[in-house]
């Protein structure tokens, strides 16, 4: 029988941590240095930006440069702000903040701000996966009705490999008033309930299709396994080792610590999003974070903090199709090779992951051969993939 959608009681540590995160950035606001706004003729054209500290000795070159390249990428793509943050060789060398984190209340954006991570939240769920099954409670080869015995078995079966690397055939998608009309979910395995009746479009290892759906379920197995709620386990277990202090769910009861969300009216003019409660989604999309965080994740990976070396390796491995062809995308991670600064052609290791929802974009890039992670985000509609590999770019080759 599916789990019940309940509103769940308070817990301590991951609701503890949205209540520590509002009052410190009440308290932090008035720390930030303001660098500077870019002068135009156009004062309505000036970008102010905020950093928490000085960048790192040494960069100072390619932070000039990549400032330069944050305001224009504001015009260009009419963005509220832009926050990024820059790690060389295991620690943040900069981070910043360009614009506003609300237009109305005329609230500038700061390096803590926090801004929707979207699909990155994949590559987060992914690592508890990983960690239950270097632990022996997940086998990402079985059934997952070896896990959530109340999902129907299909016409195929469906493994939890399948399903993180988007090969499971499980594709239904929500439209904008579906979207916008989420209900609560109160654990992960009541987020499987939408799309426990559908049929699967492909069979399993057959075809590449991207799936917020079949992430629900990777959500609910790794709840399953884990054997205690999804939220509570990706705290304790992912978000506190990794540093990621502020990470939190995006529940929709939006508060100061937030950018306020915009999307795109007539003309690509910005107004105020809706507020969208993403329990349901979060295992494939539902948190909040900033470039700082982002980036010390990043890093963990790399260093093997969380996940041992070679599990690390295997979800950086792109997976097979049955045909034996490769697709680019691994267990919660894109895989890809990328023209990066002086590169003629696309010669640079590139692990990573975007993320897009409703009022926010986000771009979280790996270096591992230059020892480089690149997170950028914005509270806009507005891809910020592309400036994210320019600014990897500027700070491999500054010149």
């Amino acid at each position: 029988m599916p789990m019940p959608t309940l509103h769940p009681p308070p817990r301590p540590g991951i609701e503890s941590r949205r209540h520590r995160v509002r009052l410190q950035t009440t308290a932090c606001l008035t720390g930030f240095a303001l660098v500077t706004a870019c002068t135009d003729e156009n004062p309505l054209l000036e970008v102010p930006s905020q950093v928490a500290e000085a960048p790192a000795s040494g960069f100072g070159e390619p932070v000039d440069s990549a400032r330069v390249a944050a305001r224009r990428r504001i015009r260009a793509g009419n963005l509220p702000g832009v926050s990024v943050a820059v790690g060389r060789n295991g620690e943040v060398v900069w981070a910043e903040a360009f614009g506003w984190a609300g237009l109305s209340s005329d609230v500038l954006a700061t390096p803590r701000t926090l801004y929707p991570v979207g699909s990155i939240s994949k590559s987060l769920t992914a690592t508890a996966a990983g960690l239950l099954y270097e632990r022996g409670r997940l086998d990402f080869e079985l059934p997952i009705q070896a896990y959530l015995p109340e999902f129907p078995e299909k016409r195929w079966p469906i493994t939890t490999s399948q399903l993180m690397g988007h090969i499971a055939g499980v594709i239904r998608s929500l439209g904008m008033a579906e979207t916008l009309r989420q209900p609560h979910c109160g654990n992960a395995r009541a987020a499987i309930d939408a799309v426990a009746e559908d049929t699967l479009l492909f069979e399993p290892g057959t075809e590449w299709r991207y799936s917020n759906f079949g992430w629900r379920l990777v959500g609910a197995v790794v709840e399953s396994a884990a054997g205690e709620p999804y939220l509570e386990f990706m705290d304790r277990e992912v978000f506190t080792p990794a540093g990621m202090e502020r990470t939190v769910p995006d529940l929709g009861d939006e508060g100061p610590e937030e950018a306020v969300k915009y999307d795109r009216a007539t003309f690509g003019t910005l107004r105020q999003g809706q507020e969208i409660d993403m329990s349901c989604s979060m295992a494939p999309g539902g948190f909040l974070s900033t470039p700082t965080e982002l980036v010390r994740f990043g890093f963990a990976m790399l260093n093997g903090e969380i996940l041992d070396s070679a599990t690390v390796e295997l979800f950086w491995t792109p997976q097979r199709l049955k045909s034996g062809a490769p697709t680019t995308y691994g267990y919660g991670w894109g895989i890809d090779n990328v023209a990066l600064g002086d590169d003629d052609a696309a010669t640079t290791r590139m692990i990573g992951h975007g993320g897009s929802v409703l009022g926010g974009q986000a771009s979280l890039m790996i270096f591992p051969d230059e020892d480089m992670v690149v997170a950028v985000m914005t509270n806009a509609s507005g891809d910020v993939s592309g400036f994210a590999s320019d600014i990897a770019g500027i700070f491999r080759d500054p010149r």
